[in-house]
């Protein structure tokens, strides 16, 4: 484990005893190649001015707004938005939420079970892709774009997104991880 991962820990551990007791017992189960994709994105969020500090907040604000509306779906049977108007400001608009709910959506990506294993199924799946042309619709954090670029056999990667948020934090992302390899053009 990296200096920068055990730091996230301990604060974790710090600020949400219950999800760093969580976290202790599901790291150790994270391939080195997993490891691996954590810590690129922890130094990625570090090389954009965050401490480890900061992208810890991050992610305990997305654990806090899944646990609130899982909550709320239990309760009510519904999810609490329905249209894009009621969240297009105060969410895909807003710059500073987003950029901070897509650091801990990121994050997830390796920390939580049900999205680790998304990615598991999505590594696979894209590893056997030839061709010539990849879109994803909504590549917010980027962390999917990047493995398309790095895994598959496709040349040319598409990524479209209504937040500039994350046409920004993927475009980054991307160069962090990948310009200079060859691999395909970006657009």
């Amino acid at each position: 484990m990296t200096n920068e991962l055990e730091e996230f820990l301990k604060i974790i551990c710090e600020k949400n005893q219950l999800h760093g007791k969580y976290l202790k017992k599901f790291i150790p189960s994270l391939s080195d190649y997993e490891l691996y994709g954590l810590h690129r994105l922890i130094r990625f969020y570090q090389s954009l001015g965050n401490s480890v500090n900061d992208i810890a907040d991050c992610y305990l604000l997305f654990i806090q707004v899944v646990m609130e509306e899982t909550k709320y779906f239990a309760e009510h049977g519904t999810y609490r938005y329905s249209t894009f108007n009621e969240v297009s400001n105060d969410v895909y608009f807003n710059d500073s939420y987003m950029t901070k709910y897509m650091v801990g959506l990121g994050l997830s990506t390796y920390l939580l079970n049900f999205h680790l294993e998304s990615m598991r199924f999505y590594d696979e799946f894209i590893r056997g892709v030839k061709g010539i042309r990849y879109l994803e619709i909504g590549p917010g954090h980027g962390e999917y774009f990047v493995k398309a670029l790095e895994l598959s056999g496709l040349k040319f990667f598409h990524a479209v997104d209504l937040s500039k948020t994350c046409v920004d934090m993927t475009s980054k992302y991307t160069h962090f991880c990948c310009i200079g390899r060859g691999g395909g053009k970006i657009t």
